[in-house]
C-alpha cells in the first residue's frame, strides 16, 4: 500500500480518529468521511478501535504500526470501551461530543498555523477531568449529537470556526482527581491504590465514598449539587488513594462520629454507611469491577460490628461468631481486667474518656485475643519503641516513615502501631556493630542529630548510610545501645554525600546546562526523551520535581542545542544554523517555539565535534 503523498507525524495524546481528522484537512478533503472512502477506510470499524482498520490508517499515513496502541478507544460491548489498557463506559467516557481546552487550542493555532497541526488530546474526552491540567481552564464541550460523525472530525469544526475559543481570566486550577485521570491515560502516574479499580468503578466508589463522608448516610447523591458532587469525589479521592490503611480509618473515623454519645461502653453504631453501602451492597447487581473496595469494606464492616451468623454482608453470608467478652479474654490472656484494657489502649483499639470511662472502638475478636496472649509481653506501641531505641519521638517517626524500622507483622492496625523487641534489638545491633565504648566524643564527632544538621541530612540518612557500608560509627558514649548515644564524623559524611553523583537535575539546571528554553524541556518530557520526577534530591535532600540523573544523560550523550554546540566548541562561527545547514545537518527536532535539537551523531560526521 503506498503512503499517501502529504501525512503528518501522529502525537501520542491522540486517537486514530483524530488523527485521520488532521490528515484529511491537511489533504484537503471536504469531510473525513470522504476522506475515509477515497481511502477505502473503513470508517465504522475505525471508530470501534477494530485493529485492522487502525493498521490501515497506519499504511496510509507511513506510520508504525503501533502509533496508537495506547489511545485507540475500542468498543467492546453496547456503552462499553476499552482504552489502551483501561476499560470505560459512556459513563467515563464522551462519545456523543467534543470536549476541549480553549488554552490548548489556541497555542496550537499561534502564529498562524494550519488547524491540521493541533492535537485534540485523547484525555479531553473523559468526563470526569474537567480542567486542563496544563493551563486550569476549563474545558468546553462541543455537542454533535445531530450529526453521528461530526465528533470525529474535529479539525474541520476547528477551521469552521465553530468552537469557543474566547478566553477570559482562569480562577482555578486542575484538582487532584484532573492531574491523576491525565496520568493515569498516559500510564504516567505513581503508585496508587485507586490503580487497582477500573476508571467506572473508581468513579462510581470515589463519588459514594466522599458523599458519605461529606453528607452523611442518609444523603442521596441525586440530590447534591454539581459542586458538591465534584467535592464529594475529591474526598473519597483522597480517602482511597490512601490504600487500604486510609480507607479502614476513614470507615472508622465515620463510625466514631455517628455513634450516639449515650451509648454504653460496648455498644457500637450498626454499618449503616449511606450511599457507599448502597453501591456496594447492590444485591440486583454485584458489580465485579468494584471488588478491590468491597473486600475492604467488608472485612472492616465484619472486624467492627457484630452481625450474627447467616447474615448477608455485601454479597456474602457471615459464617462464624467473631465477638469475645472482655471476662473472656482476660482469662485467655491470663491478666487482670486493667492491664488487658491498658494493653488494648496501647494498641489504639481503645480509649479512656475525660472521665475516665473504658470504651472500646472495636468488637473483640477471637484473632485479636490470641494476639494479644502472645504479645502481651513482647510488644511495644510508639511510645514505648522511642523509648527503648533511646531517641525522641519525632526521631522515631521519621525512621518509620523512612522504611529503615520496619513495623511489626501481624495484624494490621497493630502493624502499623506496634514493634516486636526483638526486631529492635536486631535494628539496634545493626547500627551499633564494632563501635565501641568511649568515655568522650573525639574532635569532629557528635551525636546523630548533631552530626544529621551539621552534614545538612537526616537521621535516617546517616542510618542508611551505615546500613550501606559507607559509614563506620565512631563509637558510643553510653553503656546501652540507644540512639542518642551514636557517635558519627560528620565531615565525612559531608564529603560522601557531596562526591554522590546527583540522581536529579532541577529545572533551571537542566535548561542552563543543556542551553534550551524551558518550554523546550516541558516538550521533551512530553515526548519521553527526558523524564520528569517528583523526588528527593540526594544533595540537597529536597524533594522536588528533577529531571531524573539518567534520562538527562542519555538525553545529552544523543543530542545537542546550538547553545551546547557553542559551549563544547568555541571556534564555531556565530551563524551556527546556517553554518550547519550549508554543511547538510538539519535539526532532529525542529518544532515552532521549541529549541532546535541535533543529534551529536550527525555532527560527529562533519567533524563538528570531536
Amino acid at each position: 500500500m503506498m503512503p499517501l503523498p502529504l501525512t503528518l507525524p501522529s502525537s501520542p495524546l491522540e486517537t486514530p480518529t483524530s488523527y485521520l481528522s488532521r490528515l484529511a484537512a491537511r489533504n484537503f478533503a471536504p469531510h473525513i468521511l470522504d476522506f475515509a472512502i477515497d481511502l477505502g477506510l473503513d470508517f465504522a470499524a475505525l471508530t470501534n478501535g477494530k485493529d485492522s482498520s487502525v493498521r490501515h490508517l497506519c499504511a496510509c499515513a507511513g506510520l508504525p504500526e503501533n502509533s496508537f496502541a495506547k489511545t485507540t478507544v475500542v468498543k467492546t460491548s453496547t456503552m462499553k470501551y476499552g482504552f489502551g489498557k483501561e476499560v470505560m463506559t459512556t459513563e467515563v467516557l464522551d462519545r456523543g461530543g467534543i470536549r476541549y481546552c480553549p488554552c490548548c487550542l489556541l497555542e496550537g493555532l499561534q502564529r498562524h498555523a494550519p488547524p491540521w497541526t493541533v492535537i485534540h488530546q485523547a484525555s479531553w474526552q473523559i468526563v470526569q477531568i474537567r480542567r486542563c491540567t496544563w493551563h486550569g481552564m476549563r474545558l468546553r464541550r462541543y455537542s454533535t449529537k445531530y450529526d453521528p460523525f461530526t465528533r470525529f472530525d474535529f479539525t474541520r469544526i476547528l477551521a469552521e470556526g465553530r468552537l469557543d475559543l474566547s478566553i477570559g481570566s482562569v480562577e482555578d486550577t486542575a484538582d487532584a482527581l484532573d492531574f491523576y485521570l491525565e496520568a493515569r491515560l498516559r500510564a504516567q502516574q505513581d503508585e496508587n491504590w485507586c490503580n487497582r479499580m477500573q476508571l467506572p468503578a473508581l468513579i462510581k466508589a470515589v463519588e459514594a465514598f466522599g458523599v458519605t463522608l461529606n453528607h452523611g448516610r442518609e444523603t442521596v447523591t441525586s440530590q447534591l449539587a454539581t459542586e458538591q458532587r465534584r467535592d464529594a469525589m475529591l474526598t473519597g479521592f483522597e480517602v482511597l488513594s490512601l490504600g487500604k490503611d486510609g480507607i479502614v480509618e476513614s470507615l472508622r473515623d465515620f463510625t466514631l462520629s455517628s455513634r450516639n454519645a449515650a451509648s454504653s461502653p460496648q455498644e457500637h453504631a450498626w454499618a449503616r454507611f449511606g450511599a457507599l453501602q448502597r453501591l456496594l451492597g447492590s444485591h440486583a447487581k454485584m458489580r465485579e469491577d468494584l471488588r478491590p473496595l468491597r473486600e475492604i469494606v467488608r472485612e472492616f464492616f465484619l472486624a467492627n460490628f457484630p452481625f450474627k451468623v447467616g447474615t448477608m454482608v455485601l454479597g456474602e453470608k457471615v459464617t462464624e461468631e467473631r465477638i469475645v467478652s472482655m471476662r473472656t479474654a482476660c482469662r485467655a490472656v491470663g491478666a487482670r481486667q486493667s492491664l488487658v484494657e491498658e494493653m488494648l489502649i496501647a494498641q489504639g483499639l481503645a480509649e479512656r474518656d475525660a472521665s475516665g470511662r473504658f470504651r472500646l472502638f472495636n468488637l473483640l475478636t477471637p484473632e485479636i485475643v490470641f494476639e494479644l496472649c502472645h504479645e502481651r509481653f513482647a510488644w511495644l506501641n510508639q511510645a514505648e519503641t522511642a523509648a527503648y531505641l533511646g531517641c525522641s519521638f519525632a526521631m522515631f517517626q521519621r525512621l518509620a516513615r523512612s522504611g529503615l524500622l520496619a513495623p511489626t507483622a501481624g495484624n494490621e492496625l497493630r502493624a502499623r502501631k506496634g514493634f516486636y523487641r526483638k526486631d529492635l534489638d536486631a535494628f539496634l545491633q545493626r547500627i551499633f556493630v564494632d563501635a565501641p565504648r568511649l568515655d568522650i566524643a573525639p574532635l569532629g564527632c557528635f551525636t546523630l542529630e548533631q552530626a544529621a544538621r551539621k552534614a545538612k541530612c537526616s537521621a535516617p540518612d546517616i542510618i542508611r548510610m551505615i546500613f550501606d557500608g559507607d559509614v563506620r560509627p565512631v563509637g558510643r558514649v553510653t553503656d546501652r545501645l540507644e540512639l542518642r548515644g551514636l557517635l558519627a564524623n560528620a565531615d565525612g559524611i559531608l564529603e560522601i554525600r557531596h562526591a554522590q553523583e546527583p540522581n536529579g537535575h532541577p529545572t533551571a539546571h537542566a535548561t542552563s546546562s543543556l542551553y534550551m528554553t524551558k518550554r523546550t524541556l516541558d516538550f521533551l518530557v512530553e515526548q519521553g526523551l527526558l523524564e520528569k520526577r517528583r523526588m528527593k534530591s540526594n544533595q540537597t535532600g529536597r524533594t522536588t520535581p528533577l529531571i531524573t540523573a539518567q534520562s538527562y544523560l542519555t538525553f545529552d550523550a544523543i543530542y545537542c542545542t546550538l547553545g551546547k554546540l557553542q559551549a563544547e566548541v568555541p571556534h564555531m562561527p556565530l551563524q551556527q544554523h546556517s553554518h550547519l545547514k550549508k554543511a547538510g545537518i538539519e535539526p532532529a527536532i525542529q518544532e515552532r517555539g521549541i529549541t532546535r535539537i541535533y543529534k551529536r551523531e550527525e555532527l560527529r560526521a562533519k567533524d563538528f565535534l570531536n
